[in-house]
């Protein structure tokens, strides 16, 4: 298995339908990855990098007011930079530092179709800029929300965003074959949004909406000392699975 090709951080080795990523961290030694997606170290190879003459690498960051995307040359020089401010890109959702408070206590949301509509206009941008798209052979990203999906356009590209603070998304059953069928010529909130999504407003990490949940389960393993022996943590509002036992109780209800 002959490396693909070798980068400062990481080593691209292509064997039968996988790509192998080792990335090399100065502290820990090399970390082996394999795999077309990493939803634990949120990279995505998309292209054989030998095929690009000046190969560039994607870097999105979803946060809880804007999205924002960071293009580097193989020498980690950055090339382009673009971002979406949700409150001012996108006023008609109206929400307030990306967020909509309410109406429950304690209860933080962000629109669904907010944050696909974000998707869309920063690419757009971005090929307005003058961006060869076609040369990106790698994504990495980092966002708010707990949840990944693959993307695929004609050139059989596959975009991936990982989780890295606590938000969710909520899926219909539907959502995978909505997924399978995208148009690139087509939006992704109008393809989409609203039946990929059973909830159209999604919890953020600040949502706090859940204490009931929470301490319901900290009382079902022997108390929060408990819970955290088990798992390494107590139970906190922002969780996503206190989030999802929130959204089950009210639904039954």
């Amino acid at each position: 298995m002959s490396p693909v090709t070798t980068y400062r951080e990481f080593t691209v080795t292509y064997q039968g339908n996988w790509y192998v990523v080792v990335i090399r961290l100065s502290s820990r030694g090399p970390v082996t990855f394999t795999s077309l997606s990493m939803a634990s170290c949120g990279l995505c190879i998309l292209n054989n990098p030998t095929m690009c003459s000046n190969p560039l690498f994607l870097g999105l960051d979803l946060s809880t007011q804007q999205l924002k995307a960071v293009i580097t040359d193989r020498h980690h020089t950055v090339v382009h930079e673009a971002s979406v401010h949700f409150d001012t890109d996108l006023p008609l959702h109206g929400t307030t530092g990306g967020v909509f408070k309410g109406p429950e206590d304690g209860q933080v949301t962000s629109p669904v179709e907010m944050w696909l509509g974000a998707i869309d206009l920063l690419f757009e941008r971005m090929k307005n800029a003058g961006v060869d798209l076609s040369a990106v052979v790698a994504v990495s990203g980092a966002c708010q929300v707990r949840s990944f999906a693959l993307a695929r356009n004609k050139s059989n590209t596959h975009f991936h965003i990982s989780d890295q603070q606590h938000g969710s998304v909520f899926w219909t059953d539907c959502a995978e074959l909505l997924l399978s069928g995208l148009n690139p010529s087509q939006s992704l909130a109008s393809q989409l949004f609203p039946s990929a999504f059973s909830l159209h407003n999604s919890p953020t990490w600040q949502d706090s909406s859940t204490t009931a949940a929470c301490k319901r389960l900290e009382d079902l393993v022997g108390g929060p000392q408990a819970l955290a022996d088990l798992t390494g943590s107590r139970a906190y509002e922002r969780f996503t699975g206190n989030q999802i036992s929130r959204v089950i109780t009210i639904a039954v209800s």
